[in-house]
């Protein structure tokens, strides 16, 4: 995976921080486990082309009953709240097995062109620096999960500030 450099932005730096919860079940059926991972938080950039994409990957342990993704992304513009940035929705995706296959610019796909199941949320703004979504997946496969996250395309406007 390539991390992108440190490209600033008007929109300021988002990041992504997501934590993963998966709650296991044993066989015997009464014991209850629950597991937290935490993955660092990375800067989000509009997107442009795959190279925008952040793309993370989870491993689901086997017998996982429920895996729930919680999504936070704020903004961040020189190292404080980016209280000034605008509001630009976060499109999440996440599928089993490997990346997903995303269509940011909405194009078409050939008609014969089978493209494999993958799940989006989009993030929009509910606080003024911040904001949350949660996924749950009820029995998910077990195994390698990758969620991949970018900004909308810039739509080349440049404002006065």
């Amino acid at each position: 995976m390539r991390r992108l450099g440190d490209v600033r932005s008007e929109s300021g730096r988002l990041q992504l921080l997501v934590l993963v919860s998966a709650q296991l079940c044993s066989i015997t059926g009464c014991l209850f486990v629950t597991d937290y991972f935490t993955r660092t938080p990375r800067k989000l950039n509009a997107f442009r082309s795959f190279a925008s994409v952040e793309l993370f990957h989870f491993t689901v342990p086997d017998d996982t009953v429920v895996a729930v993704w919680n999504l936070i992304t704020f903004k961040e513009q020189g190292g404080t709240f980016g209280d000034n940035c605008p509001d630009r929705n976060v499109t999440v995706y996440f599928r089993s097995g490997a990346p997903p296959v995303i269509n940011p610019l909405n194009t078409h796909f050939p008609k014969d062109t089978i493209v494999p199941g993958s799940f989006a949320v989009t993030l929009t703004w509910t606080l003024p620096n911040r904001t949350t979504g949660v996924f749950n997946v009820t029995s998910p496969l077990p195994g390698d999960w990758f969620l991949a996250a970018h900004l909308p395309k810039d739509e080349g406007k440049i404002s006065v500030k």
